[in-house]
């Protein structure tokens, strides 16, 4: 089972190979993507705040 740790630690391992990404493009695991508590707006997940901290923008597809 994926998890947000396990995405970050294989971003960071692929990031020390072949240097830090401009984007990263990903479903709406519950690893990635996070819905607000009401489900009316998104919430932030780590994963996202991960990225944003290292300028990296997610885009993340449609549902």
């Amino acid at each position: 089972m994926a998890d947000t740790d396990a995405a970050i630690e294989t971003y960071l391992k692929a990031s020390h190979l072949y240097g830090d990404h401009d984007a990263v493009l990903t479903d709406r695991g519950a690893q990635f993507y996070a819905n607000a508590r009401n489900k009316k707006k998104k919430g932030t997940s780590k994963f996202e705040k991960f990225l944003g901290n290292r300028g990296v923008h997610h885009i993340v597809l449609p549902g």
